[in-house]
């Protein structure tokens, strides 16, 4: 069963829906919990997840990520802020 969350998308500045992969998780207890990334559906320790930058819950938390995908967030959102500097 796939949940829908939001995703931000950094060009145009406005969230899309996004299907989440199976296992994907805000939170857990127990930090050796398996869970899948949010962005690449990895199967990892929640204890190893990010916060993802850009898929969220409706209500604005956040889904884990992996290292990889956090890194890919945290540069696609860094090229669009040089981006929009340059059109300054």
């Amino acid at each position: 069963m796939e949940m829908l969350a939001k995703k931000w998308n950094f060009s145009k500045g406005e969230y899309e829906d996004y299907d989440l992969p199976e296992g994907a998780s805000t939170f857990s207890k127990d930090m050796d919990e398996i869970v899948s990334c949010a962005r690449c559906g990895k199967q990892l320790s929640f204890g190893y997840t990010y916060t993802s930058r850009q898929i969220q819950t409706q209500g604005g938390f956040g889904y884990g990520v992996c290292e990889k995908c956090y890194e890919k967030e945290w540069k696609e959102e860094w090229k669009e802020m040089e981006r929009r500097k340059e059109r300054r």
